[in-house]
């Protein structure tokens, strides 16, 4: 076997690897069902005690760099007296004392990460381990075959209030839309991930294959499956893996926005019942009450007066009273309160949360790997000076230039990326700071530090939460 060619098998093997563990370290899947709820909550539970761990072993080590640096300021700073003849004893006491504790203190940083470091991969293979569990739990909500609808109606969708008044209505049939839609998107993931089910258990048969005939000396250079060549059939899998998976995430993205959809949907719904409420309530409205109250008390004059009732000529015509506009008293002249004071202009600033993410673009197969619209689950945090957005990692923060009048920026960064440091991200969208929301689209490997060259393009929607 070529080493060219193992390498083509072991990436395969290596990216249907990460492709599960990235997903039970990045995002956990959420309980499509109310049976699979508290493995969801177990599962957020340990990725949050997983972030946390790893943050903190990452910032010891990021401090033992720091403290090392100081160690040696510290001895530049003393060198002059400790090599002075005669020794300088004050000044080589003071040196040792200093370089002792901050020795000490790098000692107790590694003692640290070294007990952290076993329980962070423990961790990770719960996390894995109990993703594996809800994924499971998910397939078979309402004893559903894999490759079927995954969650039964009765389940899933939200109860709906019934409208209240007519205005109602249209807001009930969009979230009756909107839910048919979200079944037919549960429905199109069971069968893609049973394809993708299909195509890894494909790859282990052919695996297993291979390490048959490389033990019985046979030469992969002759191997031929479904009429290709060991190397073209290697190459067509790894393709349509990775377009598998990007559909599967796509879909799991539209998932989630029709679930913020119908979220608003509902909240909208019992706003608008309120408001119903007060329509339909006995209040009522003052012409009304003089038109009727006009009405009555003409009856009781009619009524009245003996038991035959007489009709006096009249002297003059009558002055016409509208009964709908009574005479309304003259008001008072109040002082006019001062104008409340100019508000300031709404900005950007806040915390947000990605409401919307999907791949724009990745012809050099990165997404895999980096796995980014899974792992922005925590906040962003944007600042308005010129523009800056951060977000923990496999996020790389951006800053640039921001205009405030078009709400227009293109803000850049480096850093880490699956692993190639110092790699160039560029962000290219707009922000407005009226409603709160940021679109943009993000490069990572913007200058071809990437394998192959090629940048990966996400799109993303931010929505401010405070």
């Amino acid at each position: 076997m070529t080493a060219t060619l193992m390498t083509r098998i072991l990436f395969v093997l290596v990216w249907m690897f990460c492709s599960g563990v990235a997903t039970a370290l990045a995002q956990p899947p959420a309980a499509v069902c109310r049976d699979c709820r508290k493995l969801a909550n177990d599962l957020r539970d340990l990725q949050r005690q997983f972030n946390e761990l790893a943050e903190q072993i990452e910032a010891d080590k990021q401090l033992i760099v720091k403290t090392e640096v100081q160690q040696d300021r510290t001895q530049a700073e003393y060198g002059t007296e400790v090599r002075r003849v005669p020794r300088n004893q004050a000044a080589v006491a003071r040196l040792e004392r200093i370089m002792k504790l901050e020795q000490s203190a790098i000692e107790g940083l590694k003692a640290r990460i070294a007990r952290n470091e076993p329980t962070l991969v423990e961790l990770g293979q719960r996390i894995a381990a109990l993703a594996g569990e809800l994924n499971g739990c998910n397939r078979n909500c309402g004893q559903a075959p894999r490759g079927t609808a995954v969650l039964p109606p009765a389940v899933v969708d939200e109860t709906i209030p019934p409208p209240k008044c007519d205005k109602c209505k249209p807001i009930v049939e969009r979230i009756t839309g909107l839910q048919k839609t979200r079944r037919g998107v549960l429905e199109t993931i069971g069968k893609l991930e049973s394809e993708e089910s299909a195509f890894e258990a494909l790859l282990d048969k052919v695996s297993a294959g291979l390490n048959e005939l490389s033990k019985k000396g046979v030469a992969m250079s002759t191997v031929v499956i479904d009429g290709m060549s060991l190397s073209d059939f290697m190459d067509s899998a790894l393709g349509a893996g990775l377009q598998l998976r990007i559909a599967i995430q796509e879909a799991e993205t539209e998932w989630h926005r029709l679930d913020e959809q119908i979220t608003e949907a509902l909240d909208e719904l019992t706003k608008c019942n309120d408001g119903c409420n007060k329509e339909t309530g006995w209040w009522v409205k003052p012409s009304t009450y003089y038109a009727v109250g006009g009405a009555a008390t003409g009856l009781v004059l009619l009524a009245g007066g003996g038991d035959t009732p007489t009709v006096a000529s009249p002297t003059a015509a009558p002055t016409p009273v509208s009964v709908n506009q009574p005479p309304q008293p003259q008001p008072t002249p109040q002082p006019q309160p001062m104008p409340p004071p100019a508000e300031p202009p709404p900005t950007i600033d806040g915390d947000y949360a990605c409401i919307l993410c999907t791949i724009a673009m990745d012809s050099g197969g990165h997404n895999p790997f980096i796995r980014l619209c899974e792992a922005i689950v925590a906040l962003f945090r944007a600042l308005q000076g010129s523009i800056t957005l951060s977000h923990p990692a496999p996020f790389v923060a951006i800053s640039g230039d921001f205009n405030t009048t078009t709400g227009a920026f293109t803000a850049t960064g480096r850093g880490t990326v699956a692993g190639f440091p110092n790699v160039s991200v560029r962000g290219d969208g707009t922000a407005d700071a009226r409603n709160g929301r940021i679109t943009f689209d993000y490069t990572m490997g913007a200058s071809g530090e990437l394998p192959g060259g090629q940048p990966i393009v996400y799109r993303i929607t931010l929505q401010r939460q405070r």
